[in-house]
This record gives C-alpha cells, structure tokens and sequence, in this order.
C-alpha cells in the first residue's frame, strides 16, 4: 500500500466528543476486522460512505489475517461476504 506509507495509526481512548468530531471512524472487534461507522447521533462521517482511510485499514487487517505460509488447519472467511465491504 504505497499510497499510504506515511500513515500512521494509534490506539487510545478518546471522548464521544473527539470521536464525532473525526473525518472518519473505524469499529473494530474480536468478530470483524474492522467496519467503517458512518454515522453517531445525528453525526454523519465522510459523507455516508465508507472513507479511503477505512477502507484501506480494514484491506490491511484482513491481510494480516492470512497466514503466511498458507496452512491446511487456517479456514478463510469471507468477511466481505458478510459486511458488503470488499
């Protein structure tokens, strides 16, 4: 992911206030590698739809899902399948 190697991401917490007041949101989970929150309260985040940021992160978390090298007891879900993101 070239286009975004200076990207940077941290874990913290942080207030309902500094949270809608984000560009983008990202939920994640032990259940789901990561979906795009597109709206809290009446805050809407980048427009409705997924933003580049997101999307990009939730592409790495699967990556780094998949074992390397591929190993026979490793059964790969489709987690697109389940949330529409792929």
């Amino acid at each position: 992911y070239p286009e975004f190697k200076d990207l940077r991401v941290s874990q913290r917490k942080i207030t309902a206030d500094e949270a809608k007041g984000a560009m983008e949101v990202l939920a994640v989970s032990s259940t789901n590698a990561g979906v795009p929150v597109l709206g809290w309260d009446r805050t809407v985040f980048n427009n409705g739809v997924p933003g580049e940021y997101s999307r990009y992160i939730r592409r790495m978390m699967i990556d780094d899902m998949k074992p390397d090298p591929p190993h026979e007891l490793h059964t790969e879900v489709d987690y697109g399948l389940m949330t529409y993101m792929q």
